[in-house]
């Protein structure tokens, strides 16, 4: 995943907060096997 923004300590703590949500609903589909609606 690349995620582009603005050089700053907000925008740098947004992405995470984000890329880590991303990250929680990819691991859910892994495990789970289900790849219908998961959210």
């Amino acid at each position: 995943m690349a995620i582009m923004h603005p050089d700053n300590p907000v925008a740098r703590k947004s992405v995470v907060r984000y890329m880590e949500a991303m990250k929680s609903v990819c691991v859910r589909v892994a495990g789970s096997g289900s790849w219908g609606r998961v959210a």
